[in-house]
């Protein structure tokens, strides 16, 4: 009996030092994740900005933070990722709360008509994970990839190895990376000012909204989203982004049910031309940097309202 104690007090001890080894790694991630730094920086405290700018791929295209720097000489910063959910974004945001100065200004993107479509479980690239694994350094992290993948607490909080996958030995492999000066200052990738104005693609009238594809956590977090802007005195901007279609009447009904009192909403010029013309998309549903340009400006104007307005 004592021979069988001895041995399993010493593979665990062995098991405790291999695990405890994977701390190194662990902090070694971030180094090596060549698409985004940007939640590595909201963790680190590193985003102390005046606006903020949320959304999913539509608020990395459609707006310009370097003009609202210009024009309200505030700093911006973009906290924006692509086909991320209300629900992803809502994370973003209590991080950013948790680990840096509350911004005097959000600007949250609406996707016209399908903000409130898509999934948010382990698989569906909503829910940004991807985003999460190169930096299971922070305990924040842990803790939201503890419930979003059913890890048990125990091993989440006792085992280095319980979060780590696959990939982070591929990206262990990377070299460090550099990002732009604009993207380092931004948070926004520069693109090019492409169209596809030869595509198959034409300008949609009278739109549908499609209430099989709702997700009624999208429309929970819309809400709490909004309350954590409130109860941290930040003022608050929905902006309803242009698409190469017609504003969805019946979807802006439904949000406006779903916006909280102090939330400005704020929909787009549905008269403006620009909006109509297809050399200033890159696809139907993002801006390009010329029709990315326009609606930075009618955002820019707005704000100066929202700004001055007392709280």
């Amino acid at each position: 009996m004592n021979k069988f104690l001895l041995k399993v007090f010493i593979f665990s001890v062995a098991l405790f030092v291999f695990d405890k080894g994977f701390l190194l790694v662990r902090d070694e991630l971030p180094k090596h994740d060549t698409l985004d730094n940007r939640l590595e920086k909201v963790f680190n405290s590193e985003i102390n900005k005046d606006i903020i700018l949320f959304g999913s791929s539509i608020g990395d295209t459609d707006l310009l933070p370097h003009m609202f720097e210009d024009s309200l000489g505030l700093e911006t910063f973009n906290l924006s990722f692509g086909a991320a959910g209300v629900t992803f974004q809502k994370f973003v945001l209590q991080s950013l709360l948790k680990n840096n100065k509350a911004p005097k200004l959000i600007i949250k993107l609406v996707t016209n008509d399908s903000e409130f479509y898509g999934n948010s479980g382990v698989n569906d690239m909503n829910f940004r994970l991807d985003r999460l694994y190169p930096i299971i350094k922070y305990k924040g992290v842990r803790d939201e990839l503890m419930i979003r993948e059913n890890v048990n607490p125990i091993l989440s909080k006792n085992m280095v190895l319980s979060h780590f996958k696959k990939q982070h030995v591929i990206d262990l492999i990377k070299p460090n990376y550099t990002f732009s000066k604009y993207f380092e200052n931004y948070g926004t990738q520069k693109f090019n000012n492409r169209h596809d104005s030869l595509g198959n693609w034409e300008y949609i009238k009278n739109p549908i909204y499609d209430l099989s594809k709702e997700n009624q956590e999208f429309l929970k977090d819309f809400v709490e989203f909004q309350k954590l802007c409130h109860d941290n005195n930040i003022k608050l901007i929905y902006a309803v982004t242009p698409t190469y279609k017609e504003l969805n009447k019946e979807w802006i009904k439904l949000v406006e049910e779903h916006i909280e009192k102090g939330t400005f909403l704020y929909i787009y010029d549905v008269n403006e031309p620009a909006y109509k013309n297809r050399f200033n998309f890159a696809d139907p549903l993002h801006m390009n940097p010329k029709g990315a340009s326009v609606f930075t400006n009618e955002i820019i104007k707005h704000c100066f309202k929202v700004l001055n307005e007392n709280n």
